[in-house]
Order: C-alpha cells, then structure tokens, then sequence
C-alpha cells in the first residue's frame, strides 16, 4: 500500500491512475529532536527545489546536498511517502522511505542507513521496499555514507552550491584554461586568482555541479588534477 500526503491530505494511491504529481508531493513527516531519539534532524538549502529540505540526520543531509549538484537530478523531496507492507498474519509493517530523487526523468527512492547499523530488519524492509519499487518502474537504492576524506570534501564543495555573482565570466576562464591546457590543476586555478578569491570560488562551485572534475576520494591539494566535463 503506497500513502502519499498532497494538498494536506494522506492519500492511498491508485497506481492504475498512474504515478502521482511529484511536484505536488509533501513530505511524510516532519523529523523533530526528542529525548532519547536515534536522529538528529537538520535541514539542507537545495538548488534543485530553491527551498529548504528537512532531514533526519547527517549522512541523509550529505546525501541530499551530493545530489543537489547533480546535474541529472531535476526534483526532490525528503520523507516523500509511506509504505505499508503485510506478510501473511503478521501486524503491518510500515516504512517511509528517507528521500525522492527524479533522476533524468526516473524516479529513485532511498533509503539512508551507515553499514554498522544495517541489521537483518533493516533489510528485510529493504528487500520488500525493492520489490514494491520494481512493481512501479521505480529504482530504489541504500546510502551508506561516504569515507572520511570523500565525505569532507563533498562536505566543502556543498558549500559552494550557490554561484557567485559574476559566475559566467569565471566559467569561460576556467573552461578555457582547461581547454587550452594552462589550467590543470587547483593550484593553476589560484595562481590565476585575483586575489579576491571569485575564481577559486567558481572553481568548488563548478565541482560541486559536475561540470569541472577532480578525485573528491583523496585530499585535494594544488597538485589536484581538474577536467572539464564537456
């Protein structure tokens, strides 16, 4: 059983009329802090919806602010349904899934869980969230967080996310740069910098948008290598 919440109200969708609005589509819940609660929520400013996502804790919020800047990803929405399973005569089994993406025009569910932390329940509501996902021609998959060194640097470039004023400008230069081969490296890009930092700046924002590439598995040094995504 697929419930969505649209327009304020819970609806126990009808796949025969078709997927609902995405657009449309309010979060399940609204995560809050309590006493003893196992998350702790916070919320993501997203460029894909230009408004605020509320998550229920660190590594969901890495991963929102890591598809944010993909640029396949065209909508998004967190706590986005709830899903409501029964196996022969045991009591319902309910689960809401962490996050929505509509990835070049497919829908993907996730579902956010460390690896320490995926025990035999978690997937069993996994396999039956997979199953149901299959039955609709959506994709579903599980984020387990990144590596330390990834999840700084992904970490740091989200910071950039939004482009700064002039960022056009700063675009050619570096896509030029790389072109021509005077731009090879982070280091090539602050020796160009003015001082004022804009073309730095343009440079993490550029990464964080997939449009410029570096190794974001190792420290990012000078010697960093870059590429431009054509």
């Amino acid at each position: 059983m697929w419930l969505f919440r649209l327009e304020g109200a819970t609806v126990r969708w009808d796949w025969r009329n078709g997927p609902p609005d995405l657009i449309q589509l309010e979060p399940w819940r609204r995560p809050k802090a309590r006493a003893m609660s196992r998350h702790t929520p916070t919320h993501a400013y997203s460029q894909t919806t230009k408004t605020h996502l509320a998550v229920e804790s660190g590594i969901e919020r890495e991963l929102v602010e890591e598809l944010d800047g993909d640029p396949h990803v065209s909508w998004m929405v967190t706590q986005p349904l709830q899903l409501q399973f029964r196996e022969g005569p045991q009591p319902r089994l309910r689960h809401v899934p962490d996050l929505l993406v509509v990835e070049d025009g497919r829908v993907v569910l996730w579902d956010v869980r460390p690896l320490d932390k995926q025990n035999d329940d978690f997937q069993r509501t996994t396999q039956l969230t997979r199953t149901a996902c299959e039955e609709v021609e959506w994709d579903y998959r599980v984020f387990a967080g990144h590596p330390p060194i990834s999840r700084i640097n992904h970490l740091w470039i989200s910071a950039y996310r939004i482009p700064s004023l002039h960022i056009s400008a700063y675009t050619d230069l570096i896509k030029n740069g790389c072109q021509d081969g005077t731009i090879r490296t982070v280091g090539d890009v602050a020796a160009r910098d003015s001082g004022y930092g804009q073309l730095t700046s343009a440079m993490w924002h550029l990464i964080w948008c997939r449009r410029l590439a570096c190794n974001l598995d190792a420290p990012i040094t000078p010697l960093t290598a870059l590429t431009w995504q054509a």
